[in-house]
């Protein structure tokens, strides 16, 4: 039986979607309630995965769609194709909402990270707060980025479903 396009697709999308779930359901509350040294572990450890596997579940979902989308370029005005393309540009859109709101977080905490372990990387346009308000507020943009992730599901399904 062979693999079609639009299930791997939305495969690739609802493990996006459950990454990003995950993330922000199951992993904040539980990292928020360790103690600090332990947040900064348990921390670096999923901001070291999730800098592999985010960019490449969001990458090749937002292509995906837009694979499906064009594959529809013939019947640009119907319901699929501006759901599919929809699709890819809500999960594309991952990428620079990140870009813009996580990094600044990511450099703040790794900062902490850094001079707690003797290093001396400080950034200069990091906040200056504690490291468990800085998890809480990355929290809060991956939180953001878990419902983009999940609408962009949702919509792709749609558009295949259309």
């Amino acid at each position: 039986m062979p693999l079609s396009t639009e299930a791997l697709v939305m495969s690739l999308a609802g493990f996006m979607s459950g990454y990003y779930f995950s993330g922000a359901f199951v992993f904040m509350p539980a990292v928020l309630r360790a103690p600090p040294p332990l947040v900064a572990q348990q921390w670096k450890r999923a901001w070291d995965v999730g800098r592999i596997v985010g960019k490449v579940i969001v990458t090749s979902s937002a292509a995906g769609f837009a694979y499906l989308a064009y594959t529809e370029k013939d019947n640009i005005g119907s319901l699929r194709f501006q759901l599919l393309t929809a699709a890819a540009g809500i999960v594309g859109s991952i990428v620079p909402f990140t870009v813009i709101t996580s990094y600044p977080f990511n450099e703040a905490i790794n900062s902490q990270l850094f001079n707690s372990n003797g290093a001396s990387k400080k950034s200069d346009d990091a906040p200056a707060t504690d490291l468990k308000a800085l998890v809480a507020q990355w929290g809060q943009t991956d939180f953001k980025r878990s419902l983009l992730a999940f609408l962009g599901t949702a919509v792709g399904l749609a558009g295949v479903l259309a």
